[in-house]
């Protein structure tokens, strides 16, 4: 009688188990990509939609003022400017960065709240008005940071508004 064995023979059994481990720290090497990579992702998307939030509301304020001052530049008071406002209306609103490295809007006395997540650090909010003849002009810098470790990012936005009570036509 033929006694014939089935299974694998040791050197079979330890070459299936290299491949298969050669396998999985592939794949876990992807995917610990693949999380570093939404991390930094999620730290731009962050920093991209308050920074929209942000710049938007002051732009759109701006526009509609009859007044504008500021108080500090932002620069020299650790990025802690502020750029308040009178609308047409007779509001007064305010815009500044907070201690805690938020921004915050307030409509007369009252702070409305952050215009910014706790998901980022706003390191610096920073006005400048220019003053030539006719029209003013106000430069708006924002420095935001999001991300923790190697995963975080700081950018820095710019622009700059003429408000439409500043022609002086």
């Amino acid at each position: 009688m033929v006694n014939k064995k089935r299974g694998f023979s040791l050197a079979e059994t330890i070459v299936y188990t290299g491949l298969a481990a050669v396998l999985i720290l592939t794949v876990i090497n992807l995917i610990m990509i693949n999380i570093e990579m939404h991390k930094r992702f999620r730290a731009s998307r962050n920093i991209q939609d308050n920074a929209i939030a942000v710049i938007e509301r002051i732009v759109s304020e701006s526009r509609n003022a009859s007044t504008i001052s500021t108080e500090g530049t932002g620069l020299e008071n650790n990025g802690e400017g502020s750029l308040t406002m009178i609308n047409a209306n007779g509001d007064v609103i305010k815009f500044s960065r907070a201690v805690d490295g938020t921004v915050h809007v307030f409509r007369g006395p009252t702070d409305i709240g952050p215009l910014t997540t706790s998901e980022v650090n706003v390191q610096s909010l920073a006005f400048w008005i220019t003053n030539p003849p006719n029209p003013q002009i106000v430069r708006i810098e924002l420095v935001i940071t999001s991300g923790i470790g190697e995963t975080e990012q700081t950018k820095k936005f710019y622009t700059s508004v003429v408000p439409r009570g500043s022609y002086g036509i």
